[in-house]
């Protein structure tokens, strides 16, 4: 886990700094509906944390760029709700107290929390937790496998890792906002269900990506392109924000998330244009599992993810 850990205070410090200017700041900017300008809060950020913290291990600035990237796209996502008057309280509450990218979320009441998702939340979480130890200590790897075995640990450090937080601590931190009073939701919806890549992009893997890049950037370009450019630049900024989190740490890599996405946007094209019914699940898991070590490539996997298990 020390992969994780700064090496440096001043790391720490500049981080917060760089958090808490994106608050400050983006509240204003976002009651001000400064809207293009609003692109200046992740560029600035990320460019600012890449310089600052290029000493530091490749766990600690995939942290640092991912929260400085996820604060700044707060921003971005706000601005596009002109009907929305954040208060600082409120402002606080969406910027840091959960990763879904709807502010409506704070201004609207929920009587009751779901029990189902603090279950299934801490079910996901200690499977995961479950997994990632007996990979540690059942399989106990000497060093990062080669070959066909690196590749399945791999996916399997992954799935481990996904559950632990994608499902079990986003649904957990969903529930108790519910239990706040806010209509906080689950982020991933049954993603193993889907039956096409259109229904697993667009309504079941990361609503939050999802509501950020429909709000900030498809809905903005689909009033003055066509729908299929609008859908192709939507692709085109995951990509770019994937850069960040997982070549720009490591500082490798570089187009390689843009690749896996272009992939992405092609097979859902096909969907759209070619193929007339939902292709089945075989089609999803292929087209998402078979190109993943493009987007995880194997210096990031090294780097980071496998030195959890090391």
């Amino acid at each position: 886990m020390s992969v994780l850990l700064p090496q440096h205070l001043t790391s720490v410090i500049l981080l917060v700094c760089c958090l808490s200017a994106e608050f400050l700041l983006g509240w204003w900017f976002v009651n001000k509906k400064f809207v293009r300008t609003a692109w200046l809060f992740p560029l600035g950020s990320v460019f600012l944390i890449h310089v600052s913290t290029r000493s530091e291990s490749p766990g600690f600035r995939m942290i640092a760029l991912i929260l400085a990237l996820l604060t700044g796209m707060k921003v971005v996502t706000a601005t596009r709700y002109p009907q929305l008057k954040f208060s600082w309280q409120k402002w606080f509450l969406y910027c840091f107290s959960w990763v879904g990218m709807n502010p409506e979320v704070f201004f609207k009441h929920r009587a009751s929390a779901d029990r189902t998702l603090l279950f299934r939340g801490l079910s996901f979480f200690l499977s995961g937790l479950l997994i990632l130890i007996a990979i540690k200590y059942g399989v106990r790897p000497p060093a990062i496998p080669e070959g066909v075995q690196y590749y399945l640990l791999s996916l399997l450090l992954l799935v481990s890792l996904s559950m632990i937080l994608h499902f079990g601590l986003l649904n957990i931190n969903a529930w108790f906002l519910q239990r706040l009073g806010f209509p906080a939701y689950s982020l991933f919806r049954a993603p193993l269900r889907a039956k096409s890549l259109t229904d697993f992009w667009g309504k079941r893997w990361n609503l939050a990506f999802t509501e950020m890049t429909s709000v900030a950037v498809y809905r903005p370009l689909s009033k003055t392109t066509t729908a299929t450019i609008a859908l192709g630049a939507s692709f085109l900024v995951s990509g770019l924000l994937h850069e960040v989190a997982l070549t720009l740490p490591v500082q490798y890599g570089f187009g390689l998330p843009l690749v896996y996405f272009s992939i992405q946007l092609l097979l859902v094209v096909i969907e759209q244009k070619i193929i007339t019914r939902k292709p089945g699940v075989i089609w999803v898991i292929g087209g998402l599992v078979l190109p993943l070590p493009v987007l995880f490539h194997p210096l990031i996997m090294k780097a980071v993810f496998w030195q959890l298990v090391l």
